[in-house]
């Protein structure tokens, strides 16, 4: 379920906008379902679905971690808001793309 080079870079990119995190965006480019997912990263639909829409109170590293190796990025690259348990927000890191056309399904 891994995002190739030109769709993570494409995650990158892409701004947060409302959105909480970034795991519908990633589940979109690799056409993968939210149940998918979830046994992938080892937690359950429902707690996915509650990671997907932002509704959670304190994500746990280990699970943002969890999810973001599943599609092999950073946690940053999903999480650009995550805060960890100490309260320090994590820095997002830098990434240069030169497309910004959706590489959906490329590595289908």
């Amino acid at each position: 379920m891994k995002l190739s080079g030109v769709q993570a870079a494409y995650l990158r990119e892409q701004p947060l906008g409302t959105a909480a995190n970034k795991v519908g965006l990633a589940l979109g480019l690799v056409q993968r379902t939210q149940a998918e997912l979830a046994a992938a990263a080892g937690v359950t639909a429902s707690d996915l679905s509650d990671i997907r829409n932002g509704k959670y109170r304190r994500l746990a590293l280990t699970t943002a971690q969890r999810i973001s190796a599943v599609f092999g990025v950073c946690t940053d690259d999903i999480f650009p808001r995550l805060t960890t348990t100490r309260g320090a927000r994590r820095s997002a890191s830098k990434h240069v793309s030169k497309s910004k056309r959706s590489p959906k399904a490329e590595a289908a």
